[in-house]
């Protein structure tokens, strides 16, 4: 084989490598929460009148639900498809949507 004219990576770029790995997931759960949160959540509107005993759960509460139902789901999945498929999600919402299509 061909001698490697790369030196091996450092220490800090392994950990500089490893932060930007992490920013990356951190923003991706950060784009998915959201994206869930907006989904569960009905749309707010002052003319409409919400009976108490009706009323959507606190966003704490949704929040959780939403959590603990995802949890099992999540926790059997790959994490490496997982982390993969949820950038795709993410940069699909952030990329391809333009503000006036919102």
């Amino acid at each position: 084989p061909a001698a490697s004219w790369h030196a091996p990576p450092t220490l800090h770029q392994k950990a500089t490598q490893a932060l930007q790995q992490t920013k990356k997931a951190c923003q991706t759960a950060f784009a998915t929460a959201a994206l869930t949160t907006c989904l569960v959540l009905p749309p707010a509107s002052p003319l409409t009148h919400v009976n108490p005993a009706n009323a959507a759960p606190s966003l704490n509460d949704a929040i959780l639900e939403v959590s603990q139902s995802s949890y099992p789901i999540i926790k059997a999945l790959d994490p490496t498809n997982f982390q993969a498929f949820s950038v795709k999600i993410a940069d699909l919402i952030f990329t391809s949507v333009t503000q006036d299509k919102l």
